[in-house]
């Protein structure tokens, strides 16, 4: 198949000047359109057909057991970064494919981190990814972050992108996100928007003493989910690029 035709076949799907930028990245890749097209008009989303994306300044093996990292997400490693904060420990609440925690890892070596997820699959994904980038100062944990013990209160960071959206609105989601991405690093185990920010609240509460909490959140629910930090009278919401309340951050004081 032509590169011509390939643009035409899959328009319907992703639209013109989506479809071209989709052409222009595989034929960077080396990759002939023949051995893709079937997976990208069932909406396969293309970084799992590539098997990497980019964030924050490096690449990252990804596939479907770990969700796709937004720009958003990039921001809020930005954030973190561009604060100084002085990080001696930091945790990632439900690491994923490890691009928070590793990310933050590479920016702060002189630092150690741990990284927690449920998922036996996303936590050797982010192995390998801590791997591939070097990254030795990291611990990779299996952890139930709703349901175990906290795993411990010494430190001075905590940051999370937890699922975040109810499953009353699991219909109203794309196509590609649905059939393909987690449904466990996406959605609530119940219609309750905010309950991995109420144990979050917990845990930053359990935490001996300074400590930093940045966590992603529902762009609808900002104030709502600040309003759970109330004890800590240095909170704020932070938004992302489009404007959108889109982060807490949220010091506790030793």
């Amino acid at each position: 198949m032509k590169w011509d035709a390939f643009i035409i076949a899959i328009t319907p799907v992703y639209g013109a000047s989506e479809s071209a930028a989709i052409a222009r990245i595989l034929q960077q890749e080396n990759i002939e359109p023949d051995s893709v097209i079937e997976r990208l008009l069932h909406a396969e989303p293309l970084q799992y057909i590539l098997g990497k994306t980019w964030f924050y300044k490096h690449e990252f093996l990804i596939e479907s057991g770990a969700l796709i990292p937004r720009p958003e997400t990039e921001e809020l490693v930005d954030c973190i970064v561009k604060s100084k904060h002085q990080i001696k420990k930091g945790i990632d609440i439900g690491t994923g494919s490890g691009c928070i925690a590793i990310s933050l890892a590479l920016a702060h070596p002189s630092s150690s981190f741990t990284a927690t997820d449920l998922s036996p699959k996303a936590l050797n994904l982010a192995e390998k990814n801590a791997k591939a980038l070097s990254c030795n100062n990291i611990t990779f944990l299996a952890h139930d972050f709703l349901n175990e013990a906290f795993p411990g209160n010494d430190y001075s960071l905590i940051v999370s992108n937890p699922p975040y959206i109810a499953p009353k609105e699991a219909e109203s989601m794309e196509k590609n996100v649905m059939d393909y991405e987690p449904h466990m690093a996406l959605f609530t185990p119940e219609d309750d928007v905010l309950i991995f920010y109420k144990r979050l609240a917990k845990f930053l509460a359990h935490q001996a003493s300074s400590c930093v909490l940045y966590a992603e959140i529902n762009a609808a629910l900002g104030q709502e989910t600040l309003d759970l930090f109330s004890d800590y009278p240095q909170r704020s919401l932070l938004k992302d690029m489009s404007g959108k309340d889109r982060f807490i951050a949220i010091k506790k004081e030793g």
